[in-house]
């Protein structure tokens, strides 16, 4: 089963301000953009297989997010009726932790 693969308001910024950063760093418009469209291939892919993302653990409790990396970037995503949601694409140097307000 395929499932749907929709990107949240907070993704779509983050993917953004990723644009910004990664052009900033190799000043190419076109390295920045085969970059992103690689990351979002790579989020796709868990459409067919949601997962196979790597089970996010605080301690001994599993929260309900996956992660997928792609070079210097984590998406974290989740699995609700059918739909996968990514919720955060975030540096991987960044404290996600805090940035995923995770208790």
């Amino acid at each position: 089963m395929k499932y749907r693969v929709e990107l949240t308001n907070d993704a779509l910024l983050d993917i953004n301000r990723a644009y910004d950063e990664i052009f900033q760093a190799c000043l190419d418009n076109n390295t920045t953009k085969e970059y992103i469209n690689s990351l979002l291939d790579k989020l796709e892919i868990i459409s067919d297989f949601p997962e196979s993302g790597t089970p996010l653990y605080f301690g001994r409790r599993q929260s309900e997010y996956r992660y997928v990396i792609y070079k210097s970037y984590i998406a974290f995503y989740h699995l609700h009726n059918g739909t996968i949601f990514i919720d955060r694409i975030l540096y991987g140097k960044s404290d996600y932790i805090k940035t995923l307000k995770i208790n």
